[in-house]
């Protein structure tokens, strides 16, 4: 049975001590991790960091909470962003968060997010792990505009957006990962419910950015998905086994994953 944690941010670990050992403790029975991060600048400490480990696969960030207070500096990490981007590329944490506290930036967070967009579709068959904060419609717009849909696989992480903007990106071909603060709430719930099996994974979001190591990665995935399961009235095994598929066969498809290799295994269709 395989276990995915499809959006982590595992930079934000502590590095030495007690507690740089308990990341390890803390990672163990994951199949493979995502790790995405927030900057160009943190990315490449944090690949050379996890470049032995052949579960994680790290990608080249910008989020839109991280960027640059300058427009021009914001943007110029974009551009460094997009000269990492290979074919089949991971790229995360990126997208848009229109909420109050970061509405202020929206005009240079769109063109950056822009600019990485259109550099992913070119680049073509890269996966975007997608931050849409009360601005789902402008990120679909984009995805749209630079014909991405086409070329690369769409992940929405956490997502909070309208179940009408939900039906496009599902219509459009994204996948969704879900994490267990999502339910906690009744829309998130209502998503982990609906959303179709085959564009479902898993993600814990871990940690936060203090760092604090948190419980055994694989334990949280595991009550995870046995909450959706209940959700769906389904066998927890049944859609573990469903998501360990999606999972696998995404870190399967990504061309430029650090030496990732999927499990010999494949779980049940």
């Amino acid at each position: 049975m395989l276990l995915y944690d499809c959006h982590c941010h595992l930079g934000f670990f502590p590095v030495e001590g007690e507690a740089g050992a308990a990341v390890e403790t803390a990672m163990a029975g994951v199949d493979g991790f995502l790790n995405c991060t927030v900057t160009p600048e943190e990315y490449a400490g944090v690949r050379e960091r996890f470049a032995d480990d052949p579960r994680v696969v790290t990608a080249p960030g910008l989020h839109p909470w991280y960027l640059a207070e300058d427009a021009e500096a914001a943007l110029a990490q974009a551009d460094v962003v997009c000269a990492l981007i290979r074919p089949g590329s991971p790229v995360g944490e990126v997208g848009l968060d229109f909420g109050p506290r970061h509405a202020g930036t929206r005009e240079v967070q769109t063109e950056a997010f822009r600019r990485i967009v259109a550099r992913a579709t070119e680049a073509g068959e890269c996966v975007l792990s997608l931050h849409s904060v009360q601005a789902s419609e402008t990120v679909l717009d984009i995805l749209d505009a630079a014909g991405f849909f086409s070329r690369g696989t769409a992940i929405f992480h956490w997502y909070s957006g309208s179940s009408a903007h939900l039906s496009r990106a599902l219509a459009a071909g994204a996948r969704f990962s879900l994490n267990p603060r999502m339910l906690l709430t009744k829309r998130g719930r209502e998503y982990a419910r609906t959303i179709p099996l085959d564009r479902l994974l898993t993600e814990t979001d871990f940690p936060d950015e203090d760092g604090a190591c948190p419980e055994a990665v694989a334990d949280a995935l595991a009550r995870l998905i046995a909450g959706v399961a209940v959700l769906r009235g389904m066998d927890p095994a049944a859609l573990q086994a469903r998501i360990g598929y999606n999972s696998r066969d995404l870190f399967a498809r990504m061309a430029d994953c650090a030496g990732v290799k999927p499990p010999a295994d494949t779980a049940e269709r």
